[in-house]
């Protein structure tokens, strides 16, 4: 019943995302659009960042790490992402759906990576405006092996005291 259900929620997810015209990336993460090659100006190395929780059980084998930066204008937040494959794939999709108290007003475009190499660092840099303990969620779907492995991660806004201690520490 699981493998069913599994399976369901897998085609749901697919077919919804074909909706969209999607903004296509290379698999290089030095060269590719706008969206990645800001994310990588002064990106912070990814020691760090912190993990991202994902959601649910066995999902797309992939690492997600972030980092609460600095206020942006106005009351946006800036927060550096680091999607880390643990295995080579195709067609890697980044999503950032609506999630209730969270606007992200740069940075939220659907990315498709045609390729992606087992350990390599794609990232990404948003601008988020967000009610007090709100999150971002991320989706992120991948291909391997000819299956079709997805999860939702759980970004916390709030840096965790231990970050906040860390980054004071540092010159």
């Amino acid at each position: 019943m699981n493998a069913i259900f599994r399976m369901l929620a897998i085609a749901l997810f697919t077919s919804l995302c074909a909706c969209e015209s999607p903004t296509s990336l290379t698999g290089d993460a030095s060269t590719p659009s706008d969206v990645m090659s800001d994310a990588m100006a002064n990106a912070p190395s990814i020691e760090r960042m912190l993990p991202a929780e994902a959601s649910g059980k066995i999902g797309a084998p992939v690492d997600v790490r972030y980092l609460v930066g600095e206020k942006l204008a106005g009351s946006s937040t800036r927060l550096d992402l680091a999607f880390i494959p643990r295995v080579a794939a195709t067609n890697m999709k980044i999503e950032f759906p609506a999630t209730k108290g969270v606007t992200i007003e740069s940075g939220n475009e659907r990315a498709i990576l045609q390729k992606t190499s087992a350990a390599e660092v794609y990232r990404r840099r948003l601008a988020v405006n967000a009610s007090k303990g709100a999150s971002v969620r991320a989706i992120v779907s991948m291909e391997v092996d000819g299956g079709t492995f997805f999860s939702v991660f759980v970004i916390p806004l709030e840096a965790p005291t231990s970050q906040k201690t860390s980054e004071v520490a540092q010159p």
